[in-house]
């Protein structure tokens, strides 16, 4: 495929006039039960994810600043794979996702778990004819992701917990003051310490026949704008240690 081909093909899979070429079925065994999984980073604002561990990859995508766009299911790979020594067979292939760096690589992820690797002893021959394939054709990197990269803690809890204080029209946050109060505390700093330096906030709603606001005592809009800061790739936090008002806010 010339590189032209290639880099038009690539552009369209994230494209709002691409089609994934697999739908999950509404009705499959307890552990495959697919999962709706609104984001951003899908021209269609969510993607219908095929299994809950499909959906923990999703999560790592959606939080992840380096990466721009989601294509889900988006083209068909086919190639030749050794099933036992001397035979061979003819695979045709979908990728979970094609996710688009900054840079404008692209990469293509399957997700699979441990039990289903197991129980096909060509896992490792498949998930290397498909690498050679999607580099020969695209050169892009093609990878199989498990739960023992996807469910590494603290990190995916944390992942988790940025994600719930993502960018929602009805909440919005303002992160330009934050920017500005850690540009003026520099570094270290805390996110407790930003929250006091601008008079400790809290959300608060005007219920209906209320004069005055309300406060939410659960609510801290200083540790939603980190969060979202963090996922915009504008500071970074340590996921290696459970985020909290104490977690320190790093330079990008």
């Amino acid at each position: 495929m010339r590189a032209k081909s290639v880099y038009t093909v690539l552009n369209s899979l994230f494209s709002a006039q691409h089609e994934p070429v697999y739908y999950p079925p509404k009705r499959v065994r307890h552990k495959m039960l697919p999962v709706e999984f609104p984001t951003r980073k899908c021209v269609s604002g969510s993607i219908r994810c095929r299994s809950p561990l499909m959906a923990d990859g999703v999560l790592h995508l959606d939080t992840d600043p380096d990466v721009v766009a989601i294509s889900p299911y988006p083209l068909t790979a086919e190639a030749w794979i050794e099933i036992e020594p001397g035979v061979e067979d003819r695979l045709h292939h979908f990728a979970d996702v094609a996710a688009k760096r900054r840079d404008g690589s692209v990469v293509f992820l399957k997700y699979e778990n441990f039990y289903m690797q197991e129980e096909r002893p060509w896992h490792a021959n498949e998930a290397k004819a498909l690498a050679d394939y999607y580099l020969d054709i695209f050169g892009c990197a093609f990878r199989v992701l498990n739960e023992a990269s996807l469910h590494i803690e603290p990190r995916l809890s944390n992942l988790r917990q940025m994600w719930q204080h993502r960018e929602v029209r009805s909440q919005p946050v303002d992160l330009d003051r934050v920017r500005n109060a850690i540009d003026s505390l520099g570094h270290p700093v805390t996110i407790d310490d930003v929250w006091r330096y601008l008079g400790s906030p809290r959300h608060a709603v005007i219920w209906e026949g209320d004069e005055i606001p309300t406060v939410l005592p659960q609510s801290n809009p200083v540790f939603t704008a980190v969060m979202q800061l963090a996922m915009r790739g504008e500071l970074r936090l340590d996921l290696g240690k459970r985020l909290t008002m104490n977690s320190l806010i790093l330079k990008a």
